[in-house]
């Protein structure tokens, strides 16, 4: 059945809260209230009786404990401990509210970190999630660390597309499991839940991302196989149907994108298919989405970092089982909104000894190194980060970009400083490379020149010019020489992320580092303890002074990025 969100209701709360309607302790609003007893009058009226269904989520929450300042920094919003009070708070008033988190929770801050995640788990477990989707992120950190992180938080694991059978029970034709048993999924995890609330049926269809293996290299996915979002869904909706819910909600790990689907985020693909759901709850593009309608289905998405509660709403006929009403929307985790204090207080160690973790000075800058770049691809920061690589690993070049926006500035450097800058956990591989295979590898890059995704060299220059809107690599030196043919082999480091292909950015490369002859070789070194090492190593450090941090050579006349390519990489 296909349900259309009554808009008159939403557009009668906007004007009541345009008019000043105040916010009530519960979290609602006097306008929701209001239309609320207005519902239930008309449903006694018709004899019909009316529940109210609530689905509370987060998303990306990114380990974001304490609020959503990236490392560490202070601000009076966000973190899951605020969100662990709105929710205690809706639940007063809806006690059987379902409590969702559509992926990516705890990679991504100090306080996460440093127990792998388990901090987060506890949070997790307290506040009673009913579901957690997996996100790319939750990768991070290999396979066994998810599987304690899960097995701590103690919620159900939602994900109809992740199975770690051999492919022997799989059909040759779609690659779909002959059988749905569920030794054929990893320990915990179910494609969906039932739950009953107030004499309505209500199903949770889990889903990941098949974008999985684009982003990491088989070893760190294991025999776990991630299956096409569509063929998924489509494979579970029997077993689901069979159950007989009156409500459908897909959590998935995706995001709608205004200008359209990409592989790893297909919700109008999705909408388009099965407008049998209810409700779409989204994720992974870190975007704030408090009510959509997309192809007849409601879309919503929480912020990232726990800014913000999501919360749905749906009243159901129990009489007549249907859908009266569908609502989304956003509850601020702002300053407002103190954290929880029960948590808080058992959280307060940490949060010390964190504070006391990212105030550690590690090295001094004799200058500023910013993040803005020269050229395109170069920049301080980008440097820095290569000149470490170089240092650690002995490679003769090194092909990296900057990874955030912030800049480290002169005098003393801190350990949240290095965090600001090196926000996500990647190793660092090396590969045996010829100066053909560096050249492809270079052209590829290239398709993203003056853009965000172009990746910097280091101990490398070369020309690059657009002829025909094709990429022309020439004049290729390797440590101040030029590239030398004829079977000679070059070390190039690459961090994990770039070698699995950087989301299928870079699939030449890694393609070529993955031929026998490229020895690729993980080096199982985190890049930020790199850095640190590096910044350690060198008091007063000015990264333009270490040799040789030089770039591409760009043809003025024609470097010019096709425009099909600049859009690719948005």
């Amino acid at each position: 059945m296909r349900h259309s969100i009554p808009l008159r209701y939403h557009a009668a709360a906007v004007e009541l809260k345009r008019c000043g309607a105040g916010a009530l302790s519960s979290g609602y609003t006097v306008a929701f209230r209001f239309i609320r007893l207005c519902l239930c009058a008309a449903a006694m009226a018709n004899g019909t009786r009316a529940s109210e269904i609530v689905i509370l989520h987060t998303a990306d929450v990114h380990g974001h404990v304490f609020n959503a300042g990236l490392c560490g920094e202070a601000r009076e919003e966000g973190g899951l401990l605020r969100c662990a009070a709105l929710v205690k708070s809706v639940r007063k008033s809806s006690p059987d509210a379902v409590l969702l988190d559509i992926g990516d929770v705890f990679q991504g801050t100090a306080e996460s970190r440093r127990s792998r995640g388990l901090l987060v788990a506890e949070i997790i477990s307290a506040m009673d999630y009913d579901g957690l989707v997996p996100g790319n992120h939750e990768f991070d950190w290999g396979i066994e660390a998810l599987l304690k992180f899960y097995e701590k938080a103690g919620a159900k694991v939602l994900a109809a597309d992740i199975f770690t059978a051999d492919a022997a029970h799989f059909t040759q034709a779609g690659l779909w499991p002959a059988s749905q048993q569920q030794d054929l999924r990893p320990p915990g995890f179910q494609p969906f839940f039932v739950k009953n609330i107030q004499g309505a049926r209500l199903a949770v269809i889990g889903l990941s991302n098949q974008h999985m293996p684009r982003w990491f290299k088989p070893e760190s996915l294991g025999q776990w196989l991630f299956f096409d979002s569509i063929e998924a869904i489509r494979g579970i909706l029997n077993s689901v149907r069979a159950a007989k819910p009156d409500i459908i909600v897909l959590a998935v790990h995706q995001g709608y994108r205004d200008w359209g689907d990409n592989p790893a985020n297909r919700i109008n693909e999705i909408a388009a298919n099965f407008p049998e759901f209810t409700a779409i709850i989204g994720a992974h593009t870190h975007n704030a989405a408090p009510m959509e309608e997309i192809n007849g289905v409601l879309y919503t998405q929480a912020p990232p970092y726990a800014r913000s509660l999501g919360k749905i709403t749906i009243t159901f006929d129990v009489k007549r089982k249907r859908i009266v009403r569908r609502h989304a929307e956003l509850l601020p985790a702002d300053a407002a909104v103190p954290p929880e204090p029960e948590l808080a207080a058992r959280c307060e160690k940490v949060r010390r000894q964190t504070e006391e973790y990212l105030d550690e000075t590690i090295g001094s800058a004799a200058c500023d190194h910013s993040p803005a770049p020269v050229s395109p691809g170069q920049s301080r920061i980008q440097s820095l980060i290569a000149a470490a690589v170089a240092e650690r690993t002995g490679a003769d070049a090194v092909l990296h970009g900057a990874l955030a926006d912030a800049a480290l500035y002169a005098g003393k450097v801190r350990m949240r400083d290095v965090w600001r800058v090196l926000p996500y956990e990647n190793n660092i591989g090396v590969a045996r490379l010829t100066a053909d295979e560096i050249e492809e590898i270079l052209a590829e890059n290239s398709r993203y020149y003056n853009s965000p995704q172009f990746r910097g060299v280091y101990g490398l220059t070369y020309r690059l010019a657009f002829d025909s809107r094709l990429p022309r690599i020439s004049d290729v030196s390797i440590g101040g020489r030029p590239a030398e043919r004829g079977g000679r082999r070059y070390t190039i480091a690459f961090n994990s992320f770039d070698l699995a292909s950087a989301g299928d950015r870079l699939p030449r490369l890694r393609e070529i580092t993955e031929r026998p002859a490229s020895a690729l070789r993980d080096t199982g070194w985190d890049t930020r303890q790199i850095v640190i090492d590096y910044i350690t190593a060198h008091p007063d450090f000015d990264i333009l002074n270490v040799p040789p941090a030089a770039g591409a050579v760009v043809a003025p006349d024609t470097a010019v990025r096709p425009e099909r390519e600049r859009k690719k990489s948005n």
